[in-house]
C-alpha cells in the first residue's frame, strides 16, 4: 500500500468502528418506538431482541465460508450498505414477524461488518509489521557499517 492510501487507514477504521457504534445506539434507543410502532409486548420484544442475537450468530457461522471467496474489503463494504439500508428499514416495521425478521437481518449484517472490520484491522496491522521490519533492516543495513567504520577508527 502506498503511503498516500496509507495515511487514512487509522482514520477509516476509527470511522468504521465509529459508524458501529452509532448503528447499535440508534436500535437500542428506539425500542419503546418500535415496540409502539411494531404492536407488541415485552415478550414479542424479547423475541425479537433474540432473532437480534440469533442473526448474529448466523453470521458468525457463515463468514469463513464468505470470507473464502469474497475479499474482506468488499464484505465490509456490503455489510455497510445492508446495515444502512436495515437502518433505514427499521422504521417501516408493522408486526412482530416483520421486527423479528428485520433484526435477524441486521444482526448478520452487524456480523458480518464486525469481522470484515477486524479483519481488515489485521491485514493493516501485518503490513504496519512489515513495514517496520523493513525500516529496522535499512537501520541495520546503515548503522552497523558506520558503527564498525568508526569502531575501526577507534581502536
Amino acid at each position: 500500500m502506498s503511503d498516500s492510501r496509507f495515511k487514512w487507514v487509522i482514520p477509516s477504521c476509527f470511522l468504521f468502528y465509529f459508524f458501529i457504534g452509532v448503528a447499535y445506539s440508534q436500535v437500542t434507543s428506539r425500542m419503546p418506538a418500535l415496540k409502539e410502532l411494531a404492536h407488541v409486548d415485552e415478550a414479542g420484544l424479547g423475541l425479537a431482541l433474540s432473532s437480534l442475537g440469533a442473526g448474529s450468530l448466523l453470521g458468525f457461522a457463515t463468514i469463513p465460508f464468505l470470507l473464502k471467496h469474497i475479499s474482506s474489503r468488499t464484505m465490509l463494504r456490503s455489510a455497510t450498505v445492508a446495515n444502512v439500508a436495515l437502518l433505514f428499514g427499521i422504521p417501516l416495521v408493522f408486526n412482530l414477524e416483520s421486527l423479528c425478521v428485520t433484526f435477524a437481518f441486521l444482526g448478520l449484517a452487524f456480523a458480518y461488518f464486525e469481522v470484515a472490520m477486524n479483519t481488515q484491522i489485521i491485514c493493516c496491522a501485518c503490513m504496519l509489521a512489515s513495514m517496520w521490519v523493513h525500516l529496522q533492516a535499512l537501520y541495520l543495513a546503515l548503522h552497523l557499517p558506520f558503527t564498525l567504520l568508526v569502531w575501526a577508527l577507534t581502536y
